[in-house]
């Protein structure tokens, strides 16, 4: 899949951009997570009925090559950084889903085994 290959390509300057990043929100549902984790939200209309006042163009500034790779990708719908605290996960789900839209999560930072 040539965008999962753009988003691969630039990972490293996408983990320095989010690891910059201050003011990750919680997420108002918790069904697919456990522990401690936000999310810094940058791409997606969508997302402004969950997370009503973000900016998200102000959040698009912060992180210049992340929004470049972004760009890049016709058809992308929703983007953003989730931050998982000490112990904190993603739990395995699957979404049922009537759009047939695709979701990736794009492991940037992962613990040692």
């Amino acid at each position: 899949m040539e965008r999962l290959a753009r988003l691969e390509d630039a990972a490293d300057d996408i983990r320095a951009e989010a690891r910059a990043l201050e003011g990750y929100a919680p997420m108002p549902y918790a069904e697919g997570y456990s522990g401690d984790w936000g999310a810094f939200l940058i791409w997606g209309e969508r997302w402004l009925h969950e997370y009503p006042g973000v900016d998200l163009a102000r959040n698009q500034g912060r992180c210049p090559r992340t929004m470049a790779v972004l760009e890049s990708l016709p058809g992308l719908r929703l983007a953003g950084f989730l931050r998982l605290g000490p112990g904190a996960r993603i739990l395995p789900h699957v979404d049922q889903r009537e759009d047939d839209e695709l979701r990736v999560h794009l492991g940037l930072d992962l613990a040692p085994r």
